[in-house]
């Protein structure tokens, strides 16, 4: 039986997005809405992802008039048409070749992220468009779900019947909506999740799941740098980025000493074991900070990929 969710206490007082793909029958939207409103009380927002190829619909022409009629029809839930684009280029016409599936995956798991980071809880249907797109909805679910959210089917008795299968709404034996398991990342490894959400580059999302990365150091790497201040992380990135501490100093406002300073002691933390209490940092080689600066690459490179235009 469907769980229906109920607002109170616990994780379900976090509003709930809708997201999915619209390929060429945009009631599959307004159907798997339908069936999903009255399971999702705290339905908010919806995203909907689209390409340049629009058929038009007897009830909706154009996509304007689709969107327009899900905001009247399901108000006050609000509406965001996305399209397949990259940013300043035209939305994609189809998913014709690598580069475009590139694209894709890119929209549709940035679109995913962005909800997640937001705080919503996500419904994502996966029965709108290219198999292709579908299965980059997967893909992103997978990379970026957790517990809270659900992956979506639409099974609809009318679909082969050219007349009947073009209703927006139908009775509800009609359709039913199907929950698609979905084995995410965040519960094979719940650690990793926070570094999946801080990339905007789904194909190093995949990358680090693929590769087996190490999951544990990754994590206390950026546990251990979102611990440092603000002064300490400009400096790691400054020093990074192979500035001497002469131009590091002059770009945090600290004596050279202060800034050699900070470095020394957030190495002296960063080596110091756990279990004992005793830092490594005087059996480093002659450079500690070098090792840790070495140490911390993956963090830093990240944050300089992700602040970079």
């Amino acid at each position: 039986m469907t769980e229906i969710y109920r607002p109170g206490p616990g994780p379900y007082q976090h509003p709930a997005a809708f997201v999915a793909t619209l390929g060429l029958m945009p009631q599959i939207i307004t159907r798997a809405l339908d069936r999903l409103r009255p399971l999702e009380p705290m339905l908010q927002h919806a995203v909907i992802i689209h390409t340049a190829e629009y058929r038009p619909h007897a009830l909706w022409p154009t996509l304007a008039d689709f969107r327009a009629y899900l905001a009247s029809t399901y108000a006050p839930m609000t509406i965001e048409l996305v399209p397949i684009a990259r940013r300043g280029e035209p939305t994609l016409r189809d998913v014709e070749s690598p580069a475009h599936a590139e694209v894709t995956f890119q929209v549709i798991y940035n679109a995913t992220r962005e909800l997640k980071r937001d705080g919503y809880r996500l419904h994502s249907l996966i029965a709108g468009g290219r198999k292709s797109i579908i299965i980059y909805s997967v893909l992103s679910a997978q990379l970026l779900f957790d517990a809270q959210d659900k992956l979506w089917h639409i099974f609809s008795e009318d679909e082969y019947n050219r007349e009947l299968g073009l209703r927006a709404h139908v009775p509800e034996h009609v359709t039913q909506l199907a929950e698609i398991p979905v084995l995410y990342v965040s519960r094979l490894a719940p650690m990793m999740r926070e570094l999946i959400l801080h990339s905007d580059d789904p194909t190093r999302a995949m990358r680090i799941f693929e590769e087996q990365e190490d999951v544990e150091k990754l994590a206390y790497l950026q546990r251990f740098y979102n611990e440092c201040d603000p002064v300490d992380q400009k400096i790691l990135l400054l020093r990074y980025q192979e500035n001497t501490n002469a131009v590091v100093a002059r770009r945090v406002h600290l004596s050279e000493s202060a800034v050699s300073n900070r470095l020394r002691n957030v190495a002296e933390r960063y080596f110091t074991d756990t279990r004992t209490g005793r830092s490594r940092y005087a059996q480093l080689p002659s450079n500690p900070q070098g090792a840790l600066l070495l140490e911390l690459r993956p963090i830093l490179s990240r944050v300089i990929a992700s602040d970079s235009p």
